[in-house]
């Protein structure tokens, strides 16, 4: 993964919210257009698009309130993916790389309409940008500790407009403080009036206000974040253990069993092998970036859930019987194992049956 931006700004909001895309589109602003990256390829993006109607809605809702004036085409995106979440619920029908292919579709037309809609927004400074001031400034002045505030003078908001937006930005990423930046506004009003007057413009005196201004309000900023109510964040969840607590209640739990937890970053997976009560065992392997993003949407029991039915349904009695069958041939009759596997693909299926329907 590129860095942990994503996981060090989003811990405090829930994925797939209103509040989540705030920071994500000031997130891929940043990255995006003003460090000039590229959003191919960034698994944080990807993996936290928009993949349902609900998530597309509140990706909506937060790219109008930090673009309010813009008239943008994401409302297409909606029907899409209400179709492709249809076509999703028939499997057995439609092969799995059709689902990939559309997503993957969405996905690139909306990053190239999200990046054409900031990039022809009006000039003056969004909240978006703010998000990303106020994120900078946290790390810098108060993670690392550095007291210079020389890469916040320039893009300090000194009009009545930019500050609104540092003001909104703020209470985007601080919802719970009470602030009182709102006690700049007038004299961020008298400097505009000073700055319209040609004598006065560029003096000592016009300066000095703008030194006052900015070096109180960063004061007040530093204090307002660390300042700001605790949040506990919490620490790597126990997927081996969930899933075996999981496999257990299933009772596909046998001795053959096991989960290796392996790789790290974009390659860290959960290989899963579960046991049928004639020792068949199928395995299933989980990204772990899917798993997050399931835990932050609160349906991971289901969506462990079926990725086991998926491979339950690829389960196919008589190959596994000619992959198998030479090996234990001492031990069984053909129709003997043959009825083993049978009963396995039943038992599987009918448990996980049970299991989602109890879900839903």
């Amino acid at each position: 993964m590129e860095n942990n931006k994503f996981e060090f700004k989003y811990n405090q909001a829930k994925g797939g919210t209103k509040e989540y895309y705030l920071i994500y589109i000031a997130d891929f602003k940043q990255r995006v257009i003003v460090e000039k990256g590229t959003f191919e390829g960034i698994s944080d993006f990807e993996t936290e698009f928009p993949d349902n109607e609900i998530e597309m809605k509140n990706f909506i809702k937060a790219f109008e309130t930090l673009y309010p004036c813009n008239n943008h085409e994401f409302e297409k995106y909606i029907s899409l993916l209400r179709g492709t979440n249809l076509l999703r619920d028939n499997r057995d029908i439609f092969d799995n790389d059709v689902f990939i292919e559309i997503i993957d579709y969405i996905r690139l037309d909306a990053f190239e309409e999200l990046e054409s809609q900031i990039e022809s927004y009006p000039l003056i400074q969004s909240s978006s940008d703010f998000i990303s001031y106020i994120e900078k400034f946290k790390e810098e002045v108060i993670i690392k500790e550095d007291p210079s505030l020389g890469n916040f003078v320039a893009d300090f908001p000194y009009n009545e407009k930019d500050l609104e937006s540092f003001i909104k930005a703020f209470e985007i990423l601080y919802p719970m403080n009470n602030h009182n930046f709102s006690r700049y506004v007038p004299l961020v009003k008298g400097l505009t009036l000073i700055n319209e007057d040609t004598e006065l413009q560029n003096t000592d005196m016009s300066h000095e206000i703008e030194d006052f201004i900015r070096e109180n309000l960063l004061q007040d900023l530093k204090q307002q974040i660390v300042t700001y109510p605790h949040i506990e964040i919490p620490k790597a969840f126990d997927y081996k253990g969930y899933i075996e607590e999981l496999n257990e209640k299933l009772g596909f739990d046998g001795m053959n069993s096991e989960i290796i937890h392996e790789g790290t970053g974009e390659n860290e997976q959960y290989d899963i092998l579960i046991e049928g009560n004639n020792f068949t065992t199928l395995q299933i392997i989980i990204e772990n970036q899917d798993l997050d993003k399931h835990l932050k949407n609160q349906d991971l029991e289901m969506f462990i859930l079926k990725h086991y039915e998926s491979a339950i349904v690829d389960f196919n009695v008589d190959d596994l019987f000619n992959e198998l069958y030479s090996a234990v041939s001492s031990q069984y009759r053909p129709s003997q194992f043959f009825n083993m596997l049978e009963e396995d693909k039943m038992f599987f299926t009918n448990t996980l049956r049970d299991a989602i329907q109890l879900i839903k």
